[in-house]
């Protein structure tokens, strides 16, 4: 062997992948996704809330990292089922990611994805 390659999600030195930084793309805070969120959910939180929506009902190591960050923010109940959240529709793509519908009343139901770039993307 004179090549080994490991890709770098933490799996290797931890045993588990951990999401390490997080760099949200919002294009303006005054967008109606913003009105109205769960509490303790906030602007700068909600992408990374509505990705732990939609990989809380998948298996895949790397949903565990997002899953597992949305729990050290806010502790188990990171979809916020306790404040009228409900996620529908969920399915798995198998290599390209998931999707599902994020539905609260008074917020509106938006359509989430997480996944590949090329296949997230509207």
């Amino acid at each position: 062997i004179d090549t080994i390659i490991f890709d770098k999600t933490g799996t290797l030195t931890t045993g588990k992948a951990v999401l390490g930084e997080r760099v949200e793309l919002v294009k303006a805070m005054s967008d109606d996704l913003f009105k109205n969120l769960p509490s303790p959910v906030t602007p700068a939180s909600c992408v990374l809330w509505l990705a732990a929506c939609a990989e809380a009902q998948s298996e895949h190591p790397l949903a565990d990292a997002i899953v597992n960050a949305a729990k050290g923010m806010w502790g188990g109940d990171v979809t916020r089922a306790q404040d009228g959240v409900c996620i529908e529709d969920f399915q798995l793509v198998p290599g390209q990611g998931v999707e599902c519908r994020v539905t609260r009343p008074a917020w509106g139901s938006y359509y989430v994805r997480v996944g590949s770039d090329s296949w997230a993307k509207p």
